[in-house]
């Protein structure tokens, strides 16, 4: 073998070497990427289920705290008194010594009432039922009382 040969079979052997040695090099940066790419997946997973705890907690707290079933006072004059507890709604005709309590429930839209009717009238109290809640006529104090189902006015 001449000089020149030697030469070229040693820079073929060193190209190969070299080609070999990126390739290595670069496969073990792959792997090493791809753990690293599994470990920053596993902290954005364990971050994402501690913010889904939390909301869980945040979400629970506020629902609890809006189920209070204590009786909240719509109206109160001197003849008629309008009580709230759930879905369940109390009207006091404080002169007659009557009560008059009504349950809303949910029903179809085809049975249910498009018009209002009147459920009790006496001689102190009117009311009619509508479909988003009650109007109390009140004869003692001339006044006209509107209940729905979100708030009340006068």
């Amino acid at each position: 073998m001449t000089e020149t040969e030697k030469i070229e079979k040693r820079r073929a052997y060193q190209r190969e070497y070299y080609k070999n040695y990126r390739k290595g090099k670069k496969a073990l940066e792959y792997v090493c990427n791809v753990e690293q790419a599994k470990k920053d997946r596993e902290k954005r997973r364990k971050l994402l289920q501690k913010i889904a705890c939390c909301l869980l907690v945040a979400v629970c707290l506020m629902c609890f705290s809006a189920c209070d079933n204590e009786p909240k006072m719509l109206y109160q004059s001197e003849s008629v008194e309008v009580v709230r507890e759930g879905n369940k709604t109390a009207v006091y005709d404080l002169l007659a010594d009557k009560e008059y309590s009504f349950r809303s429930v949910r029903v179809k839209h085809s049975e249910s009432v498009f018009e209002p009717y009147k459920s009790i009238d006496t001689d102190t109290i009117n009311i009619e039922t509508m479909p988003s809640g009650f109007r109390i006529y009140d004869k003692t104090a001339d006044k006209i009382i509107y209940i729905s189902a979100k708030k009340f006015t006068q």
